[in-house]
């Protein structure tokens, strides 16, 4: 479980902290928070992840890794943990508090990196956890303490360097030898000199300059590692002979310089050492945050100065320097900028007087990508879209925090949030959508598509998070807004994300008793295949539970019948009252734009518009009229190449199958959509599909095997959420299962079969929930 997605530059060999690693074993032990100060490069996270890596064997329940220094504002840091955890948000709770039920009783280890810019923030967090899962750890790395109760501060020293002695020692002995060998330093320098030069050793002959080198570096390691690698391009000799002359123009010999200074120093000989080009190339490049492929690269940095042909052969050169280290990920290879070194980029670029104008091309580049992702969505390149937007997270992050000053600025702003609604939706990061959105939308944007389609994916990602009333009010006002502009596609995801709302306004969190009204006028119907997608009133329904008011009928013996239970019958009547009507209004409002476009349903938005009519019509219990509209759907998603929408439009047809009483037919959907579901990681669709899984094995004369998967189940929906479509899928099909199961097995068998399930390891879950003749355990 462990996470460490600063693997490729944790680098191997690395020289042992043997009284750091014990003092952080120690305070640990004791309980406390752990924070890991000192000046970049001084080595805080390659410490902080060696003393994880050797700590984990305490912490069964887990040890992550979370860079904070991607989250760049602490109304975001919360949510940053719980969604680098992998544990979403819940709607309508703070992430913290969603994050503490998820550590409530486990034990666990979080190394939280690169606080300084949040250290108040952490700090308040970090409090937090401690008080309500007294069994997690803390260990974050910071160039100051963050001002927690009984916080250890532990200052990260630069390695020990060789005495003056054996500075000025003409000849080295073997004895002596063996010893200066066993310095940190200088066991650094030999082995990062060792990979740029083959062969290269510690000898008696080189022990001087090596213990020079390494004691006027003061021992710090990112300086040492920098200078090694000069190793390539000339003798130790005239290393050290370059860098006495750099730090003596810089001052840098002056008795108490500050470590940051002396690093700085070291960074900047490097930056000496580079082509003009590559110097130009390192300013510009900071202002990416996080990898970036050399497409980016040159999109954003290319100009008359920097010809596009060359950037190619710059980042190779700047890697070759270590000024970028270089990693391969899903979407290929990818370079990075370390943080100390992205800084003093940063710094040039300043004095460059281009920063403005590289954010501003860094923004627009990123636009181009969100663009396209939205745009090419929906067909068979789907899945390595979804990659690369993920991928690119730390710079869509950084993009939207430019603001720009002209009304251009506003608008792209307000498209690039729009536009990344996959991340908000698909990967659930709704709460920083969300953020993002209504921060953009409050600076009274002029009217536009772009503030149309902003507002629409705010009424989305409200959904998402359960605020059925914003959702309802803003998707109206987005579809407003998109018909003034012409664009009926968008309108009709408005009246998609509004129906959708009203219509299972009833299954989400709240307090009122019955749904929102649904909004819009009722009229027109659509038909596939003959079949009419709109509901048809059932006149029983009354008659069973509802009075000529709407009132609760009795079910049963007045005094079997409490207040809890008419209220239970009001909304239930209410929400299918409201499935019925949103159903009807979404009908009328898909045949117009089918009309409009020659009948075609082949875009996203007719087929999200097709898949919420099905739900809704499962709610109101027209059952075959929902099968029919979503297996037409499904055949649609599928000649497209959707994977996303296809998995929901399973799990919603699966359910239609399970209350068909046809378990076979649901669970074959439901393990096809599960995979899907695992590639998208999305833990909460994969939690609904082993649910459904969970149902048809009680169906087909299996309750230990459903029993199991409910422990499956409930481990994954440990680490999810319960967002918009989700939320309607859990209470009825796991109770009625798990009453079936429980009848059948006993509670005691029951229990035990579900303790095994939700201790399985991801593979083997995953291996028994897809296996489709799986038999019982």
């Amino acid at each position: 479980m462990f996470q460490d997605d600063r693997s490729s530059l944790v680098r191997v060999g690395l020289v042992d902290r043997v009284r750091e690693l014990a003092t952080v074993r120690e305070q640990i032990g004791h309980g406390r928070p752990v924070t890991l100060t000192g000046v970049g490069g001084v080595g805080k996270t390659r410490l902080a992840l060696r003393a994880a890596q050797e700590l984990r064997v305490f912490f069964p329940d887990g040890t992550w890794f979370v860079r904070i220094d991607e989250i760049r504002h602490p109304a975001l840091l919360a949510h940053g943990v719980t969604a680098a955890m992998g544990v979403v948000d819940q709607p309508g709770r703070a992430p913290a508090d969603v994050l503490l039920d998820f550590l409530a009783g486990r034990k666990a280890l979080l190394v939280l990196d690169g606080c300084e810019h949040l250290r108040e923030a952490v700090g308040e967090l970090i409090g937090t956890l401690r008080k309500g899962a007294p069994g997690v750890r803390f260990i974050a790395t910071a160039r100051q303490g963050l001002a927690m109760p009984e916080e250890y501060r532990l200052v990260v020293r630069p390695l020990p360097v060789p005495t003056e002695a054996d500075c000025e020692r003409p000849v080295f002995h073997p004895a002596d030898l063996r010893r200066l060998a066993e310095v940190e330093s200088v066991r650094l320098f030999v082995l990062r000199a060792a990979e740029a030069v083959p062969g290269f050793a510690l000898t008696a002959g080189n022990a001087p300059q090596v213990a020079r080198l390494c004691r006027r570096l003061d021992g710090i390691p990112f300086a040492i590692e920098l200078a090694a690698v000069r190793m390539r391009e000339m003798p130790l000799e005239e290393v050290l002979g370059r860098l006495r002359d750099r730090f003596a123009v810089l001052g840098a010999a002056r008795p108490g310089l500050p470590r940051h200074q002396t690093l700085r120093t070291a960074i900047g000989w490097s930056h000496e050492l580079c082509t003009p080009a590559e110097r130009l190339l390192w300013a510009r490049l900071s202002v990416f945050e996080g990898g970036f492929d050399a497409d980016a690269a040159s999109a954003v940095c290319a100009d008359e100065r920097l010809p596009a042909g060359t950037v190619c052969a710059l980042l190779a050169g700047l890697v070759d320097k270590s000024i970028l280290y270089l990693g391969d990920h899903d979407d290929g290879t990818r370079y990075r900028l370390l943080d100390t070194v992205r800084e003093y980029g940063l710094g040039w670029l300043r004095l460059l007087g281009e920063e403005q104008l590289m954010r501003r091309r860094h923004r627009d580049h990123y636009l181009v990508v969100a663009r396209r992702a939205d745009r090419d969505w929906f067909g068979a390149h789907q899945f390595a879209l979804y990659r690369g937007l993920l991928a690119d997270l730390g710079n869509f992050r950084g993009a939207l925090t430019y603001e720009g000053v002209g009304e251009a600025d506003r608008r792209a702003g307000l498209e690039l949030a729009a536009a990344l609604w996959p991340l908000w939706i698909v990967r659930g990061l709704t709460r920083e959508g969300r953020y993002h959105l209504e921060r953009l939308l409050a600076d009274e944007p002029p009217p536009g598509p772009e503030r149309a389609r902003a507002r629409c994916h705010l009424a989305w990602v409200a959904f998402a998070r359960a605020d059925v009333e914003v959702a309802c009010e803003t998707a109206e006002v987005a579809r407003a807004e998109a018909l003034d502009h012409g664009d009926h596609l968008l309108a009709l995801r408005a009246r998609v994300i509004a129906c959708i709302a009203a219509g299972t306004g009833g299954n989400l969190p709240g307090p009122a008793d019955a749904p929102p009204p649904v909004p819009g006028v009722s009229g027109g119907g659509w038909k596939v295949d003959g079949g009419s997608a709109r509901p048809e009133a059932d006149p029983q329904d009354d008659a069973r539970e509802a009075g000529p008011q709407g009132g609760a009928r009795e079910v049963g013996p007045r005094d079997a019948v409490g207040e809890a239970g008419r209220r239970d019958a009001v909304r239930r009547v209410g929400a299918r009252d409201a499935a019925r009507e949103a159903a009807h209004v979404l009908s009328g409002t898909l045949d117009d734009v089918l009309s409009a476009r020659a009948g075609r349903p082949d875009d996203l938005d007719p087929l999200l518009a097709l898949g919420v009519i099905g739900l809704l019509l499962d709610r109101c219990g027209e059952l075959d009229r929902a099968a029919d509209l979503l297996v037409r759907a499904v055949e649609l998603c599928a000649g497209h190449g959707d994977l996303w929408w296809w998995s929901h439009l399973d799990w919603i047809l699966a359910r239609v199958e399970l209350r068909r009483d046809r378990p076979e037919e649901a669970s074959g959907r439901a393990r096809a959509a599960l995979a899907v579901k695992l590639e998208f990681q999305d833990a909460m669709g994969a939690a609904l599909q082993l649910e459904v899984l969970a149902a048809a094995a009680v169906a087909l004369g299996g309750p230990a095997r459903a029993a199991r998967l409910h422990g499956v189940a409930a481990a994954v929906l440990h680490t999810a959420t319960t967002p918009g479509l989700s939320i309607l899928a859990l209470g009825d099909i796991h109770d009625e299962a798990e009453r079936a199961a429980r009848d059948r097995l006993g509670d005691a068998a029951y229990e035990h079969e579900r303790d095994a399930g939700a201790v399985l390891d991801q593979e083997a879950a995953v291996a028994y929930a897809l296996a489709p003749d799986a038999r019982e355990p």
